[in-house]
């Protein structure tokens, strides 16, 4: 009796696991084989990275851009942009304020002008 075999799966996830563990196989075998090629000279290739984004590129077929995918585009993008505008403006117009009516010494501002 064998030690390998699994006996609470059904006969087709037993034979995904065997393909995947077969695939995992090959695909470290050519790697150590280009790896260890002694007349490589550029990068090994990444399989993996190529295959994600031959998906990227699959998906401009899938999404499609109507009107309102635009606008609410550039309203995430462009509301984003005017809050952190105005937090950044809001904080610098206080730090001023404070500068302005004496309320800071010049000692102790972080930037002085020499």
């Amino acid at each position: 009796m064998s030690g390998n075999k699994v006996y609470d799966i059904s006969p087709e996830d037993r034979e995904v696991k065997e393909w995947r563990a077969s695939r995992r196989l090959e695909l470290r075998n050519e790697y150590l084989r280009e790896l260890q090629d002694p007349h490589r000279t550029e990068e090994i290739p990444d399989k993996g990275w190529l295959r994600f984004y031959a998906t990227r590129v699959q998906l401009e077929h899938i999404f499609k851009q109507t009107p309102y995918n635009t606008l609410l585009m550039f309203a995430v993008v462009g509301g984003t942009l005017w809050f952190t505008g105005s937090v950044i403006k809001k904080f610098r117009d206080s730090k001023e304020y404070l500068y302005r009516t004496g309320q800071v010494s010049y000692t102790d501002r972080m930037f002085k002008f020499h």
